[in-house]
């Protein structure tokens, strides 16, 4: 992380949680206001990415209903008999 904030680039894009709280604390360390822009985040602000003196940070937050998601399938692919669903526990 500490080597992404201090290279030449004008923007990091970060995707999931655990890169963007990496790279956002490193910005926020050097006091860097090159921009970070997330996505695939859950509940940025509780975890501390947003609001954040000294950077510039937006994003996407994301959050999965699991069940409407399925539902939505069900109903898309009403054939369908087996589904694997592979996610990370650790995200939440």
């Amino acid at each position: 992380a500490a080597q992404l904030v201090h290279a030449d680039y004008d923007c990091i894009c970060t995707v999931g949680t655990a890169c963007t709280q990496l790279v956002a604390e490193q910005l926020k360390k050097s006091r860097s206001e090159k921009p970070l822009v997330f996505t695939a985040v859950d509940d940025p602000e509780r975890l501390g990415i947003v609001p954040q003196k000294f950077l510039n940070v937006t994003g996407i937050s994301s959050s999965a209903d699991y069940e409407k998601q399925l539902a939505l399938i069900k109903k898309l692919k009403p054939a369908l008999t087996s589904l694997l669903l592979v996610y990370d526990p650790a995200q939440g």
